[in-house]
């Protein structure tokens, strides 16, 4: 379609549990040279040694789409965009050699999920589900108990629902249930494998370990909801990083080891408009602008 696009960036990564081997995730940071790649179990499907995207952690259905939930937008099942949603697309730097320097392996559990969170050594899959879900009594109680707030805690907050649900097409959603879509990969981009853009993008040959990362929501409010609440800002208007809690970003689940460099929001129509959304309709908005081009 000629010069319609134009290409501006590439990404590149990988992601693989090891089943009875090394993991890719820690066979490639090794080959990398990244700092602190030793440290990563074998078994690991991330380099930050634990399993990411689980089924039971993401929403069933089309629960993400913009008419499913009562309430979330103005869409309905019938309207030009049912079946669409948004998209968050982010890049991020991982440190590992802090990771694993600063931090014992039930640290690790502690701020990757909950100080609450017990899992034997060696085990890098830690349930994800509906019934494993953080109330926001436990999260205060992280705060304050423990002064040590967990990544997934926090951001459970406001990617679950917080009671029974019936959607916009009659089913039933339990407490607990996800609201998002997400995947992530590994990767040594710097932050891309290629851009057309080096000094705008501060683009580096040398290996970065990081994580390309994609969440796919019914609106972008929503993710920022869950940024929110990464951050110890909780979906009530509580904020644990001031009083009584005074939860530092130091001791804020993994915060202090990642950095986005890049973050991009998109619209994802319904597959009946995804290529062009709104080309069909153009004649019709030209019929009905045009005559008003020449008024003052």
């Amino acid at each position: 379609i000629g010069d319609l696009f134009t290409l501006t960036s590439v990404r590149k990564g990988f992601v693989g549990r090891g089943f009875g081997s090394r993991s890719i995730a820690k066979q490639l940071a090794l080959a990398g040279s990244i700092p602190g790649a030793e440290q990563i179990p074998d078994n690991a499907q991330l380099m930050m040694g634990f399993t990411s995207t689980q089924h039971g952690a993401l929403a069933p259905g089309n629960l993400v789409n913009f008419e499913t939930l009562p309430g979330v937008t103005d869409q309905q099942l019938t309207s030009y965009f049912a079946g669409g949603c948004t998209m968050h697309l982010s890049q991020l730097f991982t440190d590992l050699a802090q990771w694993y320097g600063r931090f014992t392996p039930s640290q690790r559990v502690a701020r990757m999920f909950s100080p609450r969170t017990i899992a034997e050594p060696g085990v890098v899959t830690i349930p994800n589900d509906k019934d494993h879900r953080s109330q926001p009594v436990d999260v205060a109680g992280d705060a304050t108990t423990y002064q040590v707030l967990g990544h997934n805690a926090t951001i459970q907050q406001a990617n679950r629902l917080s009671a029974n649900t019936t959607d916009a097409y009659g089913r039933v959603w339990a407490a607990g249930t996800p609201i998002s879509l997400r995947d992530d990969f590994n990767t040594f981009d710097n932050p891309f494998a290629w851009t057309s853009n080096p000094d705008l993008d501060q683009y580096s040959e040398r290996p970065a370990a990081g994580l390309h990362f994609v969440s796919f929501t019914a609106t972008s409010q929503q993710f920022h909801a869950m940024r929110l609440a990464m951050a110890g800002v909780m979906p009530n208007g509580t904020n644990l990083r001031e009083a009584p809690y005074n939860i530092s970003d130091s001791n804020n689940g993994i915060n202090q080891v990642i950095r986005a460099l890049h973050r991009q929001n998109f619209l994802i129509p319904p597959r009946d408009h995804r290529s062009f959304p709104l080309a069909e309709l153009q004649e019709g908005i030209e019929r009905l602008f045009v005559p008003l081009a020449g008024a003052s």
